[in-house]
This record gives structure tokens, sequence and C-alpha cells, in this order.
């Protein structure tokens, strides 16, 4: 599926802030498993696009940011493709993941969510996505994922350390 932006001279644009952003949901969270585009507060929600054609777009840096549950494949699909994240967390060890993302590791800015019940409201996840793309920590935050990035892909390089230990795992084997 290919996902287009609309221009400004979209009637659905007019009277609008001049930022616009998409943001992209996965079946699980929308409990559908068609393929939909719902305009909503002036933003574009797709919902069942394939999250690795997004984060490793052809055009190069053209995803600013990523809303992530903070499950380790996501973190690792972000890092890797040097996309920032948001992170909300929703169950098990996607909490800790936050926490080591936002506190240790510095590189995702996280939603406040309420102590009772978890709920993060519309207004809290605008706030975070702004934040991440228009302020100083925000600017800092992409800088260190984007060295990350070259960090990672170092890693999986032919003579990386992730290469070389799964070539001693496979030797180990016999």
């Amino acid at each position: 599926m290919s996902l287009t932006c609309a221009t400004e001279k979209d009637p659905r644009y007019q009277n609008t802030r001049k930022q616009h952003f998409y943001l992209v949901a996965c079946p699980a969270m929308t409990n559908t498993h068609s393929h939909h585009h719902l305009y909503f507060h002036h933003h574009l929600l797709v919902l069942r696009l394939q999250q690795l054609k997004v984060l490793y777009s052809k055009t190069g840096g053209s995803v600013g940011g990523f809303v992530t549950h903070c499950g380790w494949n996501s973190v690792l699909e972000a890092v890797v493709a040097g996309v920032p994240m948001v992170a909300w967390p929703l169950y098990a060890e996607q909490h800790l993941n936050r926490n080591v993302l936002v506190k240790d590791m510095k590189m995702a800015i996280g939603v406040q969510q309420r102590e009772d019940d978890g709920f993060v409201s519309g207004d809290e996840v605008e706030r975070r996505v702004r934040e991440l793309m228009e302020s100083e920590e925000g600017r800092e935050l992409r800088e260190r994922i984007w060295k990350m990035r070259e960090m990672a892909s170092a890693a999986l390089g032919e003579f990386g350390s992730s290469t070389r230990a799964l070539v001693k795992f496979v030797e180990a084997l016999g």
C-alpha cells in the first residue's frame, strides 16, 4: 500500500496547522484487518501499514519519529533505521523497555500515562510528538539515534560484532 501526503490545497486540511503527521496503527491496536484511512484532528490515521516499509523509507529521513509500543523488535527496527521514538508501552516488558529507552539510553521521549488505567490522551501524544520534532531535547535525541544507527550498521556489517558472534555460534554448533 502506498501512502501519499495530502497537500495544503486538500480541503481536509484547510484551516489547520501547517504541520501534519501520519499516525500508523497496527491491527492488534485497532481490532481490524482491513485497510482504512481515517482523518481525525487534521491528521491521518492509517491502519495496517507495514512498519518496515515506513521506517526504511527510500526517501531517507522522511520519517521524523516513531510512536512505538516499545516491543523490542520495533525498537531494534527503529534504531537500525535511525528513527527517534516516542515511547508508549502497552504490556509486560514494554514498560521496562520504555524506561531503558527514555532514562538510560535517551533514545525516546515517553508519554505520560494515567496511574490507574494507563490511559494516554490525544493531547499528550501530540505534545510528545511536537517535543520530539521541535525541541532541543528532540534534536539531541535525533542526533543520538543517528549515531546508534551507525553503530548498529557497523555491528551488522561483514566484520561487525553481531556478524562475528553469529559465525562463532554456528561454528560452535559444529
